[in-house]
C-alpha cells in the first residue's frame, strides 16, 4: 500500500480501532490505579493533582496491549511493536511492570493522555496514524512533543505546567495541520 492507500485504510478502520481500544481498556478496569497513587515525587511538580487522579495506569507483566492494526503497519513504517514499554488510550495508559518505577516513562504517557484529551479520541487516533505514515515514529508530532517534554523532565530543570504547555503546542499544531 502507498501512503494515500494506507491513510484511506486507516480512515475506514478507525471505528474498529476505537472499539478495540474500548474493549482493551474495559477488560483491565479491575487493575487500574490512578497515577497519583503510584507515589511519584516529581510528577506533582509538573501536573496538577486532579489530572494525576484522573489518569489511570495499568501494569502488565508482558507486552502492553496493542491494536491489531499496528501489526499490519509495522513492516511499512519504522514503528516497531516489539519492545513497546508503554501505550496510552485516552485517560488510561498501560506499562510493562518492569518499568513501574520509571517516573520518566510515566511522565511520557501522561503527555500522551493530555494529547488524547486535547483533540479527542477519534482525531488522536487518526492524526497519530497519519503522522506515523508521513513522518515515521521518530518524526511523529505526538512523539516529538512527548519526548521533548520527557527530556525536559529528565534534565532536572525547574518544574513547569506541563499540561498547559502541551495544550498550547497542540493548539498550534492543529492550527497548522
Amino acid at each position: 500500500m502507498y501512503n494515500k492507500d494506507l491513510a484511506d485504510f486507516i480512515r475506514r478502520e478507525i471505528r474498529s480501532v476505537q472499539d478495540w481500544i474500548e474493549d482493551a481498556v474495559l477488560s483491565h478496569t479491575v487493575n487500574m490505579i490512578p497515577v497519583y497513587n503510584l507515589g511519584f515525587l516529581r510528577l506533582p511538580l509538573f501536573f496538577n493533582e486532579a489530572l494525576l487522579k484522573k489518569i489511570m495506569t495499568v501494569s502488565v507483566d508482558s507486552n502492553v496491549p496493542l491494536p491489531p492494526i499496528l501489526n499490519m503497519l509495522k513492516g511499512i513504517m519504522d514503528f516497531m511493536v516489539e519492545g513497546v514499554t508503554g501505550i496510552t488510550y485516552g485517560d488510561v495508559y498501560f506499562y510493562r511492570a518492569e518499568y513501574g518505577k520509571d517516573e520518566s516513562l510515566h511522565f511520557h504517557e501522561i503527555i500522551h493522555s493530555i494529547q488524547w484529551s486535547g483533540i479527542g479520541k477519534k482525531q488522536f487516533i487518526l492524526r497519530y496514524a497519519l503522522e506515523l505514515i508521513s513522518n515515521g515514529y521518530i518524526g511523529n508530532f505526538f512523539e516529538v512533543q512527548a519526548y521533548g517534554h520527557q527530556r525536559r523532565f529528565e534534565s532536572g530543570g525547574d518544574p513547569y505546567d506541563a499540561e498547559q504547555a502541551v495544550k498550547d503546542e497542540l493548539f498550534e499544531y492543529i492550527k497548522k495541520n
